[in-house]
């Protein structure tokens, strides 16, 4: 730790913390965490305003698409999705300044249209944002490696695989918190 600027008691309490920190998680599971009260689910067929005015009017930053006739999820549908294509819409200055959210959206699909394919879409968008399901039974160990690996949202799927939450790093924090005793003495 001396290499590194650290005085060797802070790194030492730092790694008791970390240990602590795993085996809290290790112990606890996505069971323990409140579900809510609904889950948004935004469906293949719904077109890209759709999906993202089902973002907007539920106050959700994300949510799972389902294609029902693969009765498969595709990924989730993310608000940086829809702020990611806009601002490319507009810093190529493919649409107006003064287009509704609507207009740009329905422009910006026609732009991506090939013979093959509509364009782009809420489960092309979705397949950004990969579907790695849990279970109630699995730790939150498990959701914060995968959280780690660079996924956003990890969903909570009942025996039927259907989602019944969804965990991010800000769930598991106050999970953390109210479990883990933090040391009292500051060390610096």
């Amino acid at each position: 730790y001396k290499r590194q600027g650290i005085n060797a008691e802070y790194g030492e309490r730092f790694n008791i913390f970390v240990m602590a920190a795993r085996e809290l998680l290790k112990k606890a599971t996505v069971g323990s965490v409140p579900k809510p009260t609904k889950v948004i689910i935004i469906d293949t067929k719904e077109s890209l305003y759709e999906g993202f005015q089902k973002l907007l009017t539920n106050n959700v930053l994300a949510a799972p698409v389902y294609n029902q006739e693969t009765k498969q999820y595709s990924g989730f549908l993310d608000i940086r999705d829809l702020v990611s294509f806009v601002v490319y819409l507009f810093d190529d200055n493919k649409v107006a300044d003064n287009n509704t959210l609507k207009e740009t959206l329905l422009h910006g699909v026609k732009m991506f249209a090939t013979p093959t394919t509509d364009g782009a879409s809420v489960s092309y968008l979705s397949r950004r944002n990969r579907f790695l399901p849990v279970t109630e039974k699995d730790n939150l160990l498990t959701v914060t490696e995968i959280l780690s690996s660079g996924v956003h949202r990890v969903p909570v799927v009942d025996d039927n695989g259907v989602v019944i939450n969804i965990v991010s790093q800000s769930t598991i924090i106050p999970v953390s918190y109210t479990h883990l005793t933090l040391p009292t003495k500051r060390i610096v």
